[in-house]
């Protein structure tokens, strides 16, 4: 009986989980596509200008390796900061260029190669967060999972959208 019961919850909140990660129109989730894909152009051609309209103010989780300072991924940096360490933040940045967005279909084309899947996915944010942003706001998440038994790691490149526009917040990445 107490199996059923916690199925039966398991099953409503996958239910509730998935409506709310498909709560985009087929227009917003264009919108996102084919910025995202200005996005990766700009990465692929190191293009700092073009970067600055996807920075909101600052940006989370980005490691800079600035002599003996360390940053965590509570801390933010603003676009100057991110024009300073340029290198960095392209490098940081290669798995993002490697997906295929289709435009037609409004879906980002899974990467696989050797150990490496990257992946993306729209989502709605279920609770307010200080990094990511609040209840109700339309995300973009990119995935990179890298599968070497001895050295698993994950990143993840988070995308708000903003009045329309494209918004990188954040890169999360373990370990």
């Amino acid at each position: 009986e107490g199996m059923k019961k916690l199925v039966f919850i398991f099953l409503v909140f996958v239910s509730v989980f998935s409506f709310s990660r498909e709560d985009f129109t087929k227009n917003e989730k264009n919108a996102v596509l084919k910025q995202f894909t200005e996005f990766q152009k700009a990465v692929k051609n190191k293009d700092i200008k073009a970067i600055e309209k996807f920075i909101d103010g600052s940006l989370y989780g980005l490691v800079l390796n600035d002599g003996p300072a360390y940053r965590l991924n509570t801390e933010s940096v603003s676009y100057d900061e991110i024009v300073r360490y340029k290198d960095e933040f392209f490098k940081s940045l290669k798995e993002v260029t490697l997906v295929k967005t289709d435009l037609k279909n409004n879906e980002v084309i899974k990467y696989t190669k050797g150990e490496e899947t990257i992946s993306a996915d729209f989502f709605v944010m279920e609770e307010d967060n200080y990094i990511w942003g609040h209840k109700g706001d339309k995300m973009f998440e990119v995935s990179a999972f890298y599968n070497d038994p001895e050295y698993p790691s994950v990143a993840q490149y988070i995308f708000k959208m903003k009045d329309s526009q494209l918004k990188f917040i954040c890169i999360y990445s373990m370990p």
